[in-house]
């Protein structure tokens, strides 16, 4: 079975690679991501080929369509009830890229993210990412909370599923924060503007 591991971080993939090949030494492959390398071991333990790589954080951005952006296309409550589109930002299209090679020549990816609700989110976002060109592709989470022997083969040898309860809730929160930003940001911008002095083209945020 060839299994793609997915980390967080690359400094994460590095160790779990070191503990999994049993390795200390493991030289990891070059990707377009100057961050990231590839490693490559067999892992006896549940007879598979281990690919373990990372993705750098979130994958993904959130944004409106192109007809919400400027300020004078709709009134801000609008943006309220409009459409949002994710997509992957033009700084993480190495790291994409790198998923969707690595994608095509297992069976199995298997998310390491941090056990949270972010790196559940993260998790997701790898997935959709990885059945862009392998839609049946298996799909196992790795439940650790330590970097350590015992955890990661642990981890390794007993996958769980991913939460999407709670990579969905983190979208909600996301969704929520563009459309409550934005739609406020843009109201007392623009209700205020000619009200108060205030330095050209500058813009009165709404958000902590």
């Amino acid at each position: 079975m060839n299994v793609l591991c997915v980390a967080e971080k690359p400094s994460i993939a590095k160790e779990i690679s070191k503990i999994l090949s049993g390795n200390s030494q493991i030289r990891g492959n070059d990707t377009q991501c100057r961050f990231i390398k590839n490693y490559e071991f067999d892992y006896p333990q549940t007879n598979s080929h281990f690919i373990v790589t990372a993705v750098v954080g979130h994958l993904t951005a959130l944004d409106f369509p192109g007809q919400y952006r400027q300020w004078q296309s709709c009134d801000p409550g609008d943006l309220f009830d409009a459409e949002t589109t994710v997509f992957v930002p033009e700084d993480k299209k190495p790291v994409e890229r790198n998923l969707l090679a690595q994608a095509r020549r297992v069976d199995t990816v298997m998310i390491w993210t941090d056990c949270d609700r972010e790196g559940e989110h993260i998790g997701m976002e790898i997935v959709n990412v990885c059945k862009k060109v392998k839609p049946n592709i298996r799909v196992k989470r790795a439940r650790f909370s330590a970097i350590i022997a015992q955890q990661i083969h642990r981890a390794a040898q007993h996958p769980v599923e991913l939460d999407r309860r709670q990579a969905d809730s983190v979208d909600a929160r996301i969704i929520l924060d563009l459309k409550v930003g934005a739609a406020f940001t843009r109201l007392q911008t623009l209700v205020l503007q000619n009200r108060i002095t205030m330095p050209e083209k500058s813009v009165l945020s709404y958000g902590p």
